[in-house]
């Protein structure tokens, strides 16, 4: 009777280790889904905040450029002022192709590696304090 027992007992145990470990994979998948969608928003709002300010950069920097050729325009010929913008926007493609890995390439990639490979501190913090939040 007493081996009966000790027997059930370590079927209990044994069952409730198993609902335990299958309870914490389940709450491990849970949080990489949550960190998974967590990341995702933030480089998808990143991403949309750059495409937006490049379009109206762009547009601002057409109508910057077409009041800059017709004041060019009053000293020297139109044909002379479009040449020299060219020329101006061709400096500035040449720099930024030689220059594409500090200018473009690095701030790119520690984006991408803060945002992917560390942790976010705010739970731990939040655990820290006893749930309260700053």
């Amino acid at each position: 009777m007493l081996l009966d027992r000790k027997k059930q007992s370590m079927e209990d145990r044994m069952l409730r280790a198993r609902h335990s470990l299958r309870r914490l994979a389940t709450l491990y998948l849970e949080n990489a889904k949550i960190t998974t969608a967590e990341k995702l928003t933030m480089f998808c709002t990143a991403a949309t905040v750059g495409v937006i300010c490049l379009v109206l950069g762009l547009f601002a920097l057409a109508f910057i450029t077409v009041a800059m050729i017709e004041l060019l325009a009053l000293a020297i010929p139109v044909w002379a002022s479009y040449l020299i913008f060219a020329g101006v926007y061709g400096a500035i493609i040449l720099t930024l192709i030689l220059l594409r890995e500090p200018l473009i390439m690095n701030p790119i990639a520690r984006f991408m590696s803060r945002l992917l490979l560390e942790p976010d501190n705010t739970r731990e913090t939040d655990r820290e304090n006893g749930g309260e939040t700053k």
